[in-house]
């Protein structure tokens, strides 16, 4: 389930909520989650592609909803069953219910019923939870279980739906301040805008794993983003190339111990021979090692 949250335009504050909701980028998490996620299923990635909200048209928002919701069934291979949408005044972003055999019930506050991209981010995410209980994903934190169901959304194809979302806001109150001794007026304004449970940074770290998996580059990506996904996409487009760098820097080791580039699995250099290549048990990548005396 996706909160919506209103929020002064404020970089400051935003900085101030986010350290204190414990919204620190952290890769080693979301690489244990890959891992998992391959271990389970090594052809997790070539089973799917990305999807993007211009595929479906916005004529009528219902219909947007039940035709994009589709298409991501679809993409997530899914049970097939009929959709119901609406829109309400739930605290909330949006909600689903999908019990076995029932179609898949699709609720979204009417406080995004004119805007396309939040939609579509919404969707992203609520799909993405009936794709976690499908396969029996569901964590017992509730806080946990929704920063796994943002990552897995990104994996799975919906990153685009769902990092264009840091855009989607709605005014709901403006007003103004009067300094009479100065003579200066200061608007102010109100925004609403949809609650992620993952910083923009790991947003983007998950966004480049899957262009990595699916050999898309950079600049494809940067095209189906708007300018916020972009921002989100580049810082971590940085820390994940970092990162490989780091990885990949194991040519020349000083440890019995390597990491996978591909599905970061760990995996132990056998001891008769100082060069080596070695074929990932989980994603079959395979890489060239040589490993120095301590």
């Amino acid at each position: 389930m996706w909160f919506s949250r209103a929020r002064k335009k404020s970089s400051a504050k935003k900085k101030e909520q986010d350290t204190a909701a414990g919204w620190v980028a952290d890769a080693t998490w979301i690489e244990k989650w890959v891992n998992r996620m391959l271990k389970r299923d090594r052809y997790f990635f070539y089973k799917r592609w990305w999807i993007t909200e211009e595929q479906i048209s916005f004529a009528n928002p219902i219909d947007y909803i039940i035709e994009l919701s589709r298409e991501v069934v679809k993409n997530l291979g899914l049970p097939s069953r009929n959709i119901v949408a609406a829109f309400s005044g739930i605290d909330s972003a949006g909600k689903i219910e999908c019990q076995t055999g029932k179609p898949y019930f699709i609720e979204i506050s009417d406080k995004w019923k004119d805007n396309r991209t939040a939609i579509a981010a919404i969707i992203a995410h609520e799909m993405t939870h009936a794709w976690m209980d499908d396969q029996g994903l569901r964590e017992a934190d509730t806080q946990t279980n929704e920063k796994l169901t943002d990552i897995t959304a990104i994996l799975l194809g919906l990153g685009v739906l769902l990092v264009n979302g840091l855009e989607a806001e709605k005014i709901t109150a403006q007003w103004y301040t009067e300094n009479f001794i100065s003579g200066t007026r200061t608007d102010h304004k109100r925004q609403l805008r949809i609650q992620n449970y993952i910083s923009d940074v790991e947003m983007g770290i998950a966004l480049s794993i899957f262009a990595a998996h699916k050999n898309i580059e950079p600049g494809e990506v940067k095209k189906k983003l708007n300018s916020a996904a972009r921002t989100a996409f580049d810082k971590g487009h940085r820390e994940f190339m970092k990162r490989q760098a780091e990885i990949q820097d194991a040519r020349q080791v000083e440890s019995w111990i390597v990491l996978c580039p591909g599905c970061f699995q760990k995996m132990r250099l056998p001891n008769h021979d100082k060069n080596i290549i070695l074929k990932c048990p989980v994603c079959s990548r395979e890489a060239r090692y040589s490993r120095t005396e301590t």
